[in-house]
Parts: C-alpha cells; sequence; structure tokens
C-alpha cells in the first residue's frame, strides 16, 4: 500500500507601528508661509521666480496642481513639534496558507514511485501614513514525481520531472480607483489604469513624502526532466543521465510610471538686495 503524508499551516499576523511625519499645516494649505522658520529657527523669506522679488507676506499662490496632490496630504493632528506633527498608527497584516503532501509506492520488488506537491499561498497588505493600503499577492507551487526502476541487481534506472510556479502581484491603493495624475491635470505620465496615482512629491526638508506603491505581476515557470542511470560491475559504478530545464520569466511592471517631482527650495531661495 502506498504510504501517504499531507500537512497544513496557516499564519496571520497583524502589526500596528505608531508612525509620524509632517504634513502641510492649515495655513500653508492655503499658501501662507508667513510663520515659516528655517532650521536654525530664522524667518524664512520666499522669491517669485518670474520676477526675482520677495512675495507679499509670504503667501504664495497655489496651483490646481498642486492643490489637487495637497488634498491628499492629511490634516495635522498635534502641534509643538517642529519636526512631526502628524501620527498614525499604521497596520500591516500577513496571511499564508500552506499545504505539503507526498506519497510513495512500491510497485513489485523493481520499481519505487515517489511524489510531491506543495502550495504556498501568502496575502498582505500595507498601510501608509496618508492611508494608502497597498496589497500584495504571492503563490508558489512545486511538485516532483519520480521512477526508480531495477533492471537486474547491477542496473538500476531514475526517471524524474519537476514543476514550480510562483507569482507576485502588487496592487496599488490607487490602481483602478482613480487616475489622481489626470484628474489633476498632470499629463506626462502613464495613464494606463494599472498604473493610476500620484507622482512621487519629494522635499529637500522634512515634510513627508508623498508615494504609493507602484503596480507589478511577476510570474516565473520552470518545467524538468531528468534521467540517470547506474551500473555496477565488481569495484566499478558508472553512472550517466541528461537534466532538461525549461524556465519562464514573466515581468509585468514598470521602473516609475506615475514619476517624480523634486522640490529642494532653490527656485523661491534668495538674497536681500539681490
Amino acid at each position: 500500500r502506498p504510504n501517504i503524508f499531507a500537512g497544513y499551516q496557516r499564519t496571520r499576523d497583524s502589526v500596528a507601528n505608531t508612525t509620524s511625519g509632517l504634513v502641510p499645516s492649515v495655513a500653508e494649505r492655503g499658501g501662507d508661509f508667513s510663520q515659516a522658520v528655517d532650521a536654525q529657527g530664522q524667518p524664512v523669506v520666499l522669491y517669485d521666480p518670474a520676477t526675482g522679488l520677495p512675495y507679499p507676506g509670504n503667501q504664495i499662490p497655489i496651483s490646481p496642481q498642486a492643490q489637487a496632490l495637497l488634498n491628499l496630504y492629511p490634516l495635522p493632528n498635534f502641534a509643538g513639534n517642529s519636526q512631526y506633527n502628524y501620527q498614525i498608527p499604521l497596520i500591516t497584516d500577513t496571511h499564508q496558507d500552506a499545504l505539503i503532501s507526498n506519497a510513495s509506492k512500491t510497485i513489485g520488488r523493481k520499481n519505487q514511485m515517489t511524489g510531491s506537491f506543495a502550495v504556498t499561498s501568502t496575502r498582505g497588505s500595507y498601510t501608509n501614513l496618508f492611508g494608502f493600503v497597498d496589497a500584495t499577492r504571492g503563490l508558489g507551487m512545486s511538485s516532483k514525481i519520480n521512477w526508480a526502476h531495477t533492471f537486474h541487481a547491477r542496473l538500476h534506472m531514475n526517471l524524474g520531472y519537476q514543476f514550480s510556479r510562483q507569482s507576485n502581484r502588487m496592487t496599488p491603493y490607487w490602481e483602478n480607483r482613480a487616475n489622481v495624475s489626470g484628474q489633476a491635470g498632470i499629463m506626462g505620465n502613464n495613464q494606463d489604469a494599472t498604473n493610476w496615482g500620484p507622482p512621487t512629491l519629494a522635499f529637500a526638508g522634512a515634510l513627508t513624502t508623498l508615494t504609493d506603491a507602484q503596480s507589478s505581476f511577476l510570474r516565473n515557470a520552470t518545467n524538468g526532466v531528468s534521467y540517470s542511470m547506474m551500473w555496477n560491475h565488481g569495484s566499478h559504478n558508472v553512472k550517466g543521465g541528461v537534466d532538461f530545464r525549461r524556465q519562464q520569466f514573466n515581468y509585468l511592471s514598470q521602473a516609475n510610471p506615475r514619476g517624480p517631482f523634486r522640490f529642494t527650495g532653490a527656485a523661491t531661495a534668495g538674497t536681500v538686495g539681490g
């Protein structure tokens, strides 16, 4: 009779980490930088790059594109710290199911059959400071079957087949949800639904970077056949065989389809009196 083993394991983890960041204040969201100070605590003067003159009262105009992206920033929820004014707990959930099985059977006195199969499914979700919940999905499968045959006491053969497949998908929060860039009037980046979302906004100062995960779908598969034969004669062993594998690598992703904007403050910097 065959020997059969099967096992199943389920894992579920949920982790909460309190995370802090610096977001625009209520005044700054309206273009009022009259209270802005530099790293040394000195008042900041902002210059109009079109005229080279200071903005009156440090009041700067907000473009429609900037306003649309500014709306993605949450409002501050505490004060009294120049480096942080927003704090929330971020939740990371991970679920994993794993199944493994194997079987073996002796057929007569000359044949031995063995086989195994395993599958692992992983799901996860990750939240960032802006409330964007990105999801990951992974599915891995592997199987193997082997036939061992004895022709006689000196001649043995092994024939095997192996298969494995691994897929991983990253689904950003904004994928197929809303074309943030298009609605904001930013048209220079990829407008496919899988790449919807805001462009990355990076700042030279401490302001939190606006970003979201990039969509990707990876699928790799391997099929393999192996054959070996061993011949014994006295004190000599002769073994030979062949292995063949076909591998597939399928990548569906882009490095940075939504594009970045980096702000250093150089455009509005200047010196009094020229």
